[in-house]
């Protein structure tokens, strides 16, 4: 079997992560279930989690497999990155659930703290507001491009994306 063409990177993060969620489902991990669960074959699998093993980042013993504590840290920062991705893909972007966790696989690996904080004020606010936040997208959904605006402010000015008046120019 090749060589996985994803950055050593991601392929790490993707082990880790699957490894903390059969440890919350399952308890005890084995080598089987993490090659199961990343669909590559049993010797790719235990190649990696031995590397992982060397490097301090799971603990490997006997066909078992459990995270370190500071890898079980981030691969829980991982999940919840995953899990408000994927809410966000479906209730802003209106991704389909599949869709959803393929998109979310991929971008958790490249996104910032600052931009997930800020996507997950809007997933919040999506829940809390349902009615109003429905409102506002159909708004977005249904808007033509070159139309402009629906809502123009009665002094002649636009809201700009922050909320704060602009002037438009009379040339």
């Amino acid at each position: 079997m090749p060589a996985s063409p994803a950055p050593r990177g991601k392929r790490r993060e993707d082990y880790l992560r699957t490894i903390y969620e059969l440890q919350r489902s399952r308890g005890s991990v084995r080598v089987k279930d993490v090659s199961g669960a990343l669909g590559v074959s049993m010797p790719t699998a235990l190649e990696e989690l031995r590397e992982l093993d060397r490097e301090g980042l799971v603990k490997y013993r006997r066909g078992s497999v459990s995270l370190a504590e500071e890898a079980e840290q981030f691969a829980a920062s991982l999940d919840r990155k995953r899990r408000i991705l994927i809410e966000f893909l479906e209730k802003v972007l209106g991704a389909d659930a599949e869709e959803a966790e393929q998109e979310a696989c991929y971008l958790e690996h490249f996104l910032s703290d600052g931009l997930l904080e800020r996507m997950e004020r809007v997933v919040d606010f999506a829940t809390e507001c349902g009615d109003e936040f429905s409102e506002l997208m159909d708004r977005v959904w249904s808007h033509s491009t070159g139309e402009g605006c629906a809502q123009r402010r009665p002094d002649g000015g636009r809201a700009d994306a922050r909320g704060s008046a602009s002037r438009r120019s009379s040339s």
